[in-house]
């Protein structure tokens, strides 16, 4: 039985036995604790319907007549005359069934003297009034604490539509007991999920601990297992040499019983002559040898020497060499961190130049684009200061030019009159003096004189306009429109206003026919009585782009 990584994970590697056996036992005494509340739950449920289903209900009564609407009703119309008092008495006794309201004696005397005060005017007192009004809350908030619930069309047998009271400390303890109920249900549920929790920890540390034994058990197994091939190997080995010893000494005692059996004296004799010789030859080898490993010792170490200075100069020379490439790698190294260190400066102070190169351009940016805006904020004042200009212009040659048209009405109205007085005493003369011829003669040159009076009358302008001072510069340019814009006449008076179109009216024949007696003069023009010349001078609407420089230097 293999665990898996993840469950050795999740436990620590040493987990005592005893640990495991209390959490268990806890584990027990956690299931059976739930158990029993589970069986308290249970009677004190039981308990509560059998306190309830014994508990008076005074409202059962009222349930089985119809409800309270239905009750009342009834009782109101078998007494009309007491519904008022009967209904309050009836909220009262749903509202407190404890307390009793006291009857008064003279029950019909108070109901006649309310219809009484009801048509009389109400005088009442606010500070007496409100604590009227406090004594009836208190007396009438009852023990009880009763509420008016619409019925449910669920849970209740035998239901009828309409309102139930219900009792607000009832109310209280079935939300106290179910909230006890779900703490004690909480509180399972947790004690359940740390059982769980707990008895999954358990499994998960004696499946780990099995696998664990398994394991060492089987290293066990396996290690008795080889050392018992071992032993078994090694006791066959050892009784294969000690044989094989004793075969070796059983036939070297063969080889020497029979080796003593068949020597002689010569023979032993013949064998020291050879062993000395052979001695004797081991010797001298023997010295050769020694000779020759002096000889060779020698030549050995002069070698040594000779490869050992030989060994010192290659040292020396790469010794050299390694200086030599030391001081170049170090004077390269430094060229490296010059030109680095110099890079960097230089790679610094461009930055600096385009930091500051930027910080110069944004400043002359911001330059320009200030001149910008004042220059706009100059044209847009000197803008508003023409157009006011130009505006109070405008409303004082309207103001002049509605004073020179009245001016002119009232002139030729007067004229009118002059004309119709002459015509008629023009009339007068001629039938008085119709058969002098000289008389006529005089009347003509008078009538002609009485014409060019009236020409010249007709043809006079309005006395000059007063000119605006000389400290208002800024209506100079009108006033030289206006002095362009005057009649080209030869007359001495001068007129600041511009020529008047006029217009002829044509009139009726009546009034026609009396102006044909009186001829004027060729050189002077008739203007119509009737006639009002208007001129109306509009000026152009201004636009954000007109260049008053120009207007400007005009008036330079």
């Amino acid at each position: 039985m293999a665990s898996s990584p993840g469950l050795d994970a999740l436990t620590p590697s040493s987990v005592d036995i005893s640990a495991s056996a209390e959490r268990q036992a806890a584990c027990l005494a956690a299931i059976q604790h739930e158990y029993l509340l589970e069986q308290q739950d249970a009677q004190q449920a039981a308990a509560e319907a059998a306190r309830i289903a014994e508990a008076y209900n005074p409202f059962v009564t009222i349930k089985q007549l119809g409800g309270v609407e239905e009750t009342l009703t009834s009782h109101m119309a078998a007494t009309r005359s007491q519904a008022v008092t009967m209904k309050q008495q009836l909220r009262d006794r749903q509202q407190d069934i404890s307390r009793a309201r006291p009857k008064t004696a003279d029950g019909d005397a108070t109901t006649t003297a309310t219809t009484n005060t009801n048509t009389a005017p109400l005088h009442a007192n606010p500070e007496r009034l409100r604590r009227f009004l406090e004594k009836r809350r208190d007396a009438h908030i009852s023990a009880t604490d009763c509420e008016l619930r619409d019925v449910p069309s669920w849970g209740i047998k035998n239901k009828m539509k309409g309102q139930v009271m219900v009792r607000k400390m009832n109310q209280k303890r079935l939300e106290n007991q179910k909230a006890r109920v779900i703490q004690q249900q909480f509180h399972v549920h947790r004690m359940r999920v740390n059982l769980l929790r707990n008895l999954t920890l358990f499994v998960i540390q004696t499946r780990q601990k099995i696998v664990r034994i398994q394991t060492h058990i089987r290293c066990f197994h396996a290690k008795r297992h080889v050392m018992l091939l071992k032993y078994s190997m090694q006791e066959e080995l050892r009784r294969k040499h000690a044989a094989w010893t004793i075969y070796c000494a059983y036939k070297r005692s063969k080889r020497r019983a029979r080796h003593r059996m068949s020597m002689t004296m010569e023979a032993i004799a013949q064998a020291q002559l050879i062993t000395l010789q052979l001695q004797r030859l081991q010797e001298e080898q023997d010295l050769k040898q020694q000779e020759a490993a002096v000889e060779r010792y020698r030549r050995v170490g002069e070698e040594r020497r000779h490869q050992r200075v030989l060994m010192l100069e290659k040292k020396r020379k790469e010794q050299r060499e390694l200086e030599k490439k030391r001081s170049q790698s170090v004077v390269l190294i430094q060229a490296c961190y010059r030109s680095f260190a110099a890079r960097t400066q230089v790679v610094s102070l461009r930055e600096e130049r385009r930091a500051h190169l930027t910080a110069v351009s944004a400043m002359r940016i911001q330059s320009k684009i200030r001149q910008f805006l004042r220059h706009q904020n100059e044209k847009r004042a000197r803008y508003l200061k023409d157009l006011e200009r130009v505006n109070r212009s405008a409303i004082r040659i309207q103001a002049t030019y509605r004073g020179y048209t009245s001016r002119a009405s009232l002139m030729t109205e007067m004229n009118e009159q002059m004309q119709l007085l002459m015509d008629i005493s023009n009339t007068d003369d001629e039938h008085i003096h119709e058969d002098d011829d000289d008389d006529d003669d005089d009347d003509d040159d008078d009538e002609d004189e009485k014409e060019d009076t009236i020409g010249k009358s007709s043809t006079t302008y309005l006395p000059p306009l007063a000119r605006p001072s000389s400290a208002e510069d800024s209506h100079d340019g009108l006033h030289i429109m206006l002095e362009m814009m005057r009649p080209t006449k030869d007359v001495d008076r001068k007129v600041s206003l511009p020529p008047l179109s006029v217009t002829q009216v044509h009139r009726p024949r009546a009034v026609s026919s009396v102006y044909a007696g009186t001829s004027l003069g060729a050189s002077t023009k008739r203007i119509s009585i009737s006639g009002a010349t208007r001129v109306e001078l509009k000026l152009r609407e201004p636009v954000i782009d007109d260049n008053f420089e120009a207007s400007k230097a005009s008036r330079k």
